[in-house]
């Protein structure tokens, strides 16, 4: 680069070696330095891919008359004990191979944000331009009807007999991760070129949401309810093409997307078709077979319970009622020690200087486009509802943290969000959010959004910081943003959901919680090696990795067994927590997204809820049997997870103190087991103080600091790997435990994939 006196690096290959394809970019020339560093100025990991930042002798002083360019651009050098040194921030992506040289990735432009990861195109590019059928491939991110990103390959045939688009995809998936495999593949005879000569993007055909390439022949959908079910599959899983044999979970359906096709099902022919039906009948045509022994009492097209959910007319003032997670969350909320317990912090980062007339402009758009961010909850003798206001005033208070020096900077940081979290707000007083940005020097800029959970769950602050960043980078570029109209507000739901949701349904789901749970043991399966008298929230993460072979085995097995890789993972916890409990009654909690309807997507709000899930293991009971177990009560709890839990402990602990400290609350609460899918942006929260997980930490951070149970586990699955984090609060546990915990779930999930018949005692755990 020209900032770095046009060299800085060199390769030499080795004697004989051949130098036909692309060549690495080699190594530093003498007194040059070359660090590859993510977007917080931190080194990347071995093999991961990081913009090269160049140091050393050769650095141009700057940008003449451009001292925003050159700040930006040439920042400070943390690795150098010179004065003033600095790095010069190439914009280019490079990751260091095996042998020790730097090998060129693409560009920082050209980067592209899939479902939370951060993907350089040129480098699927690369792997697509290496199949001996390819002579050519463009690489890029398209939205679909939906609005979701999806990447889309554009391949140029060269003389060999093309391939399909199953080869091609076989063919990367071998090569690269499973997020990097393009969803589409779209051969043409010739690239669209402008009169310049140059790729022009613009023309490149949309490409057409086929079905994948499955091992069975594809057969059309006969009769109505099949084609109906087809479609609904079609719009749920964004493929077409849907055929009568087809799998659901083989085209990319999970226990998630599964609710949300039932829920269109039940719309869709009027009956009150439980979840487990779909595992049980995966196929297009298995499961209208059910479906058409379920109608008869309501024809299709009339919603089960006859109201559907719309937007409404509101008068100014009225008194609008709490959904049910509302009413959990304020219960909660009134008897909170401390106050502020149940807060919720989104963090995003920014690279460099931002407008801060353009992010208040951002903040406040988006109070006035979703009415919850206007909403404060007034009571009376203990009676709370939602008031919407027409306008709210947005702060934005600013901290400049330049000055601070650059080791201590994060630690600072991290305090002062922590400050930001633990702050309580009035609940009758909107705006329920707030908004701190913190001036980080060269560093950039971060932004936190602290909500009270009444208005926001994670999944909820994940759509506000995307929303937020699409919003501000239209107004600090004088346009006005472009973002999807909302079909309802959060207020709609919560009325549809009261009128849904009658007494004698309520009752009923109850009833089921009372017979699952009557008699549960208390507290965690895995003992506490210690229980504090006060809490300092400090949170330690304990990331693993489930192994590629673990991975592919356990996807065998949950298909045979009518199951999913969530139940996988609830099977394999609680084994392990069986085993270092010393009981057979295993209680583990999870939280529920509560999104269940098409009209939800994009609306921000509380929705979530937790549930329990408890399996009894007496017996001595194979594998095989523990996740057939394990799969009755995860579908049981789906199927009744409307009811608040406070409702379900109330009935079963009528006694349970309803003022009670953090800590008298932690050592109540279970194991919290969470799994997310990121193949169709199903991330949501669920773990405390941790950087959204994978490759790529995603738009922002999320902070959970007050509620979270001592001890969790979250697993997300990419759809061709299987990663995990274990997040534990100090105060409760030694490293040792957590060590024998994480061992113990890797060998457990192992043995299920490979040994499905071994009984719980045979499992090969150390120490317990």
């Amino acid at each position: 680069p020209t900032e770095a006196s046009v060299m800085a690096t060199v390769y030499e290959p080795a004697p004989g070696q051949d130098v036909s394809g692309d060549p690495p970019i080699g190594r530093p020339l003498p007194n040059v330095s070359v660090h590859l560093l993510d977007e917080r100025g931190r080194p990347v990991a071995p093999g991961a891919a990081g913009e090269i930042h160049i140091g050393g002798a050769g650095l141009a002083r700057g940008y003449l008359g451009r001292p925003d360019l050159t700040a930006a651009a040439f920042v400070p050098d943390p690795f150098s004990d010179a004065p003033d040194a600095r790095l010069y921030r190439t914009g280019d992506l490079a990751r260091v191979l095996p042998e020790g040289d730097l090998e060129f990735v693409g560009r920082l432009d050209d980067q592209v944000k899939i479902r939370g990861f951060r993907i350089e195109c040129g480098e699927v590019e690369a792997a697509l331009s290496a199949h001996p059928s390819v002579s050519e491939a463009v690489v890029t991110a398209m939205e679909d009807e939906r609005g979701d990103k999806r990447l889309v390959a554009y391949t140029v045939a060269s003389d060999a007999e093309p391939a399909t688009p199953a080869e091609l995809r076989r063919f990367l998936a071998d090569r690269l991760p499973g997020y990097m495999v393009p969803a589409n593949f779209v051969g043409l005879d010739l690239f669209p070129l402008t009169p310049n000569g140059k790729l022009d993007r613009r023309s490149l055909p949309a490409p057409a949401h086929s079905r994948p390439d499955l091992a069975e022949s594809w057969a059309p959908p006969e009769g109505a309810t099949q084609e109906s079910l087809a479609a609904i599959w079609s719009q749920v899983l964004g493929v077409g093409g849907v055929g009568a044999d087809d799998d659901f979970f083989e085209l990319g359906g999970h226990s998630l997307l599964a609710t949300q096709a039932v829920a269109r099902v039940r719309e869709a022919f009027g009956i009150e078709l439980p979840l487990r039906a779909i595992f049980e009948a995966p196929t297009v045509s298995g499961l209208a077979a059910v479906v058409d022994q379920w109608t008869g009492a309501t024809s299709p097209g009339e919603d089960a319970d006859g109201e559907r959910l719309v937007a409404r007319r509101r008068t100014p003032g009225e008194r609008l009622p709490l959904s049910f997670p509302q009413e959990q969350m304020w219960r909660l909320e009134a008897q909170a020690s401390p106050r502020g317990l149940y807060n919720v912090t989104a963090c995003h980062r920014f690279a460099g200087r931002v407008d801060q007339r353009a992010l208040h402009r951002a903040l406040t758009l988006l109070a006035t486009r979703h009415e919850i961010l206007r909403t404060s909850f007034p009571s009376e003798s203990g009676r709370p509802w939602q008031s919407i206001e027409e306008e709210v005033s947005v702060e934005l208070a600013v901290t400049d943290l330049g000055e601070t020096p650059a080791p201590r900077r994060h630690e600072e940081l991290d305090r002062r969000v922590g400050e930001e979290d633990a702050r309580p707000f009035d609940l009758e007083v909107a705006p329920l959010f707030r908004a701190h940005l913190f001036l980080l020097g060269e560093q950039g800029c971060e932004v936190a959004i602290t909500f009270d959970h009444l208005v926001s769950d994670g999944t909820s602050a994940y759509i506000f910081l995307s929303e937020l960043a699409t919003a501000y980078a239209a107004l600090a570029k004088g346009r006005q943003p472009d973002l999807r109209p909302l079909a309802v507000q959060y207020a709609d739901f919560s009325v549809w959901q009261r009128h849904q949701l009658t007494q004698p349904r309520l009752d009923a789901e109850l009833d089921y919680w009372r017979e699952t749970l009557a008699g549960m043991p208390l507290g965690p399966a895995v003992p506490f090696d210690r229980v504090p008298t006060r809490l300092n929230r400090q949170i330690v993460c304990r990331p693993f990795v489930v192994d590629p072979e673990t991975y592919r085995g356990l996807q065998a097995v949950v298909r045979s067994g009518q199951a999913s890789i969530f139940v996988a993972c609830v099977a394999a916890l609680q084994a392990v927590a069986s085993r270092m409990g010393h009981t057979t009654d295993v209680v583990l909690s999870t939280t529920l997204s509560g999104r269940s309807r098409p009209e939800l997507e994009g609306v921000i709000g509380f929705f979530a809820g937790v549930g329990r899930i408890r399996t009894e293991l007496s017996g001595d009971p194979s594998l095989t049997e523990v996740l057939a177990r394990a799969r009755d009560r995860v579908l049981g709890l789906f199927e009744h997870q409307d009811i608040p839990f406070l409702r379900v402990r109330d009935a079963l602990l009528p006694d349970f103190p309803t003022q009670v400290t953090a800590v008298e609350l932690m050592a109540v609460l279970p194991i919290e087991i969470q799994y997310f899918h990121a193949a169709h942006d199903e991330w949501a929260p669920g773990v405390a103080v941790v950087e959204r997980p994978g490759p790529d930490k995603g738009p922002g951070r999320l902070y959970f600091r007050g509620q979270l149970p001592p001890l969790s586990l979250t697993f997300l699955d990419d759809g061709a790997r299987l990663w995990a984090e274990c997040n534990y609060k100090v105060d409760f546990y030694e490293e040792a435990t957590i060590e024998r915990l994480v061992g113990g779930v890797e060998r457990a999930l192992a043995a299920l994939a490979g040994e499905p018949q071994v009984r719980l005692s045979g499992l090969p755990l150390d120490g317990f």
